[in-house]
């Protein structure tokens, strides 16, 4: 038997990851269930460890050009909670819970949902959230909104995108409401909540 690791990206830019199974003389068949990535993002053998979290940070103002190694599995490897959506935020904190030694077990994780919404470049959400990346076309300014927040910005020259981090470096500050304001037209945004369960997004219109 020959297990292959598929990934799909979405329109927010998350990648779903698929694990298919193949034997001979039988129809393919995805695995069921998804099994959380085991956190070597950057392939060096050690698990979850800090070289990861810098490098998966680095994806949400670089996008997936960091990935230079082996971009499927180091994708497959990112989802540590185990929602089959990765590369996700929710993954980079629960990564952080990891490597601190504090992460809830993946069963225990409530997965949760949050809107937002975008009202003349301001981008809201109606949940407490502890990180938001936010996509924005074209090359643009963003402002940040947020109190105690740290944010970070980077300009994607290959798909013209404008990759925006809002959160705490020292996991101890979370936001709600409005976070930033871009110069833009917001194209996705994904968030994370303190413990890194899986976070379904939805978009509000005005």
């Amino acid at each position: 038997m020959i297990r292959l690791i598929i990934t799909v990206v979405n329109a927010s830019g998350a990648t779903l990851v698929l694990l298919l199974s193949l034997s001979c003389g039988r129809p393919p068949s995805v695995v069921s269930g998804c099994q959380p990535g085991n956190g070597d993002i950057n392939l060096n053998g050690k698990a979850s460890e800090i070289g990861d979290a810098t490098l998966f940070t680095r994806y949400f103002t670089e996008g997936p050009v960091v990935f230079t190694i082996d971009k499927n599995y180091q994708i497959a490897a990112s989802d540590v909670n185990g929602d089959c959506m990765a590369p996700a935020l929710a993954d980079l904190v629960y990564m952080i819970h990891l490597i601190v030694g504090d992460a809830k077990p993946v069963a225990k994780l409530v997965p949760v949902v949050a809107t937002y919404k975008v009202d003349t470049g301001v981008v809201s959400v109606d949940i407490v959230v502890m990180k938001a990346h936010v996509i924005v076309e074209g090359r643009a300014q963003a402002t940040l909104l947020a109190d105690s927040i740290d944010i970070s910005t980077g300009y994607d020259t290959l798909q013209n995108l404008t990759r925006i981090l809002v959160h705490s470096w020292d996991m101890k500050h979370t936001f709600t409401g409005p976070f930033v304001k871009v110069d833009g037209i917001v194209l996705s945004a994904d968030f994370a909540t303190f413990d890194g369960a899986p976070v379904a997004v939805r978009r509000r219109s005005r």
